[in-house]
């Protein structure tokens, strides 16, 4: 009986096949069930993905069903590909139910005597990773057995603290230093309505709040993509439409992101420094500090913590996958060099910070003179852009990249996504405008803001839609020089407008609406959600036992509740690790203003 049962728990071929359904899943659940007596032998079963590289041409069982020219045009569509190989071959993923005893090489033996059976030409490959039993032993690392201590330690800082924090409030004794990391106390920061140093500026708030969701929204698109059923149909009508660009743009929140950086860099020192003498060795060492409690915590999460919640076909791959490009550079992060050290396979969103941080090491340069040699400052951002806009123009021409995500290669992600660089003038331009808003020397008139309002939106309007274009013609070498240079540039120019126009009281019921409560208590999860969220998609579509229906409503549908389940990973994230060392730090400026007055 067991053998008939896993070839019912064998994956075959499913409808939709010749629409890009290449997932052949079995059912998981039922082959990790299995298990029988037989003569002496424990019989358990043994779930093993299966990567099947099918060449175009031969396919003989398929010869007398659809023509080999129509064929590749169904193939060439698929989205997993080797790739080395230049689309030479395309790849099919098949689960299939074996005893426990075989062994990997016998597996794939099997596999493609099958293949060879049915006249099928292609390579088959199986790893030790995607075979999984009922009681498989795990490897563990000593960063994992760190990882162990340092969430129990903090656990038990957080429990102390919130029993001495209800010990002091029962009592109706004053709250000290020793209550920072009381989850109570920090729950209350996070409820909290009170103004914060920049609270001229609660529009950002709303932004902050708008683009974050836009991140996972973009990463949720990517990711069903890769589990999707019917690639066919993403390829040659969902792409197409004007609509859908929404949806998978939030590439643009990168940019918005750090162009918020740039103007909070520049006008909270401005700002500051009424106040207080700023050195060098505090300017980076509180922006440290404030950062990489969390980013310690969503790290070790994400490099150690899914192999242990894996449960589905690709959950033990992907987990040991991440681990093991994560396993030397680890500590990259924590030094915001992950561009350098090609950390990029481990956690790809943290691209984000390293650049943002890269950025601010050269931020002395600019604002320690801002003030005493105006001009001359000015004069070297712009020489800076200038450098930024060319370079980009250069690689563009030189590598023969394109511009939109579904245009991916290595040379883009290497040369333009991931470069400083290439992003600089966005965190530029934003602490152009910082500067310009703490002085407030020019405030629009009515209809000047209007029509300025009106290019905004109608350019950040055109940079989404208008990437249909890369999708439905031939690539362009002149159009992708043109978005590449100057498309980032643009988008963050209408964002610093936004910013600068609801500071001063022209953004009307555009502030009323960003500047709302809500987004005011979000906005201060943003940066747990920008961590934690990419975890969270990594579990949840890794460890899926079958192809999902991609479309619109569903993509929606899953969004929805991924994005509640961030939102409370990243509660977790923020009353853990980020509220107790923004209370530190808010405990010593008020002393420091306290002993100023």
């Amino acid at each position: 009986m067991w053998a008939f049962k896993m070839l019912d728990a064998s994956g075959k071929i499913y409808p939709g096949f010749f629409n890009g359904n290449f997932h052949l899943f079995g059912d998981y659940d039922e082959c990790l069930d299995i298990e029988q007596a037989v003569t002496e032998r424990n019989i358990k079963g043994q779930y093993c993905t299966l990567r099947v590289s099918t060449h175009y041409k031969p396919l003989g069982f398929t010869k007398s069903v659809i023509k080999s020219k129509e064929l590749e045009e169904y193939l060439s569509k698929l989205e997993f590909r080797e790739v080395s190989t230049e689309k030479e071959h395309s790849v099919l993923l098949w689960g299939v139910c074996v005893p426990k005893s075989c062994s990997l090489e016998s597996v794939q033996n099997f596999a493609r005597h099958f293949m060879d059976t049915l006249g099928v030409s292609g390579d088959v490959s199986v790893e030790e990773d995607l075979c999984f039993y009922q009681g498989k032993p795990l490897k563990t690392t000593h960063l994992e057995n760190f990882s162990y201590y340092f969430f129990v330690v903090t656990i038990s800082l957080t429990i102390a603290s919130t029993t001495y924090d209800a010990y002091l409030r029962l009592t109706g004794q004053t709250p000290n230093v020793f209550v920072v990391f009381s989850a109570y106390t920090n729950f209350e920061r996070l409820l909290s309505q009170r103004p914060n140093n920049h609270n001229t500026l609660t529009c950002l708030n709303g932004i902050k709040v708008i683009s974050s969701t836009w991140v996972v929204l973009g990463h949720t698109v990517l990711f069903y993509r890769f589990i999707a059923k019917n690639v066919h149909y993403i390829y040659d009508e969902w792409n197409h439409q004007a609509f859908h660009t929404f949806m998978w743009s939030g590439h643009y929140s990168f940019d918005t992101f750090l162009t918020i950086s740039g103007f909070l860099t520049s006008y909270i020192y401005l700002k500051h420094t009424e106040v207080f003498s700023v050195d060098l060795v505090t300017f980076y060492l509180i922006r440290y500090i404030r950062l990489t409690p969390a980013l310690v915590a969503a790290v070790l999460v994400h490099t150690t913590m899914l192999k242990f919640l894996a449960n589905g076909p690709y959950g033990l791959f992907i987990a040991n996958y991440v681990a093991n490009h994560c396993g030397t550079t680890w500590w990259s992060p924590f030094f915001f060099v992950l561009k350098i050290m090609d950390f990029k396979r481990c956690a790809l969103h943290l691209g984000y910070l390293a650049i943002d941080n890269q950025l601010y090491i050269f931020a002395p340069l600019i604002l320690f003179n801002i003030k005493k040699s105006t001009t001359k400052v000015m004069k070297g951002m712009v020489f800076a852009f200038i450098i930024s806009v060319t370079y980009s123009v250069i690689v563009t021409q030189t590598k023969g990249v394109g511009f939109t995500v579904f245009e991916w290669s290595d040379d883009f992600q290497n040369y333009l996504y991931f470069s400083t660089l290439h992003r600089m003038p966005c965190w530029l331009l934003g602490l152009i405008f910082g500067y310009l808003f703490y002085y407030k020397k020019f405030k629009p008139s009515r209809k000047l803001n209007l029509l300025l309002w009106v290019i905004s939106l109608g350019v950040m309007l055109k940079l989404v839609t208008g990437q249909t274009v890369f999708i439905s013609t031939e690539y362009s070498l002149h159009r992708s020089v043109l978005w590449n240079a100057l498309a980032r540039p643009l988008w963050s120019l209408c964002i610093c407008f936004i910013i600068y126009s609801c500071g001063v009281g022209n953004g009307g019921v555009v502030n009323t609406f960003l500047s709302h409560a809500v987004f005011r208590v979000l906005s201060k999860l943003t940066y747990s959600v920008y961590l934690v969220h990419f975890t969270v998609l990594l579990y949840y579509f890794g460890n899926q036992k079958e192809a999902l229906q991609f479309g619109t409503i569903e993509i929606l549908f899953k969004f929805i509740g991924l994005f509640v389940l961030v939102l409370a990973t990243s509660v977790i994230l923020y009353l853990g690790f980020e509220a107790p060392i923004v209370s530190l730090k808010d405990q010593q400026e008020e002393k420091s203003a306290t002993k100023n007055i």
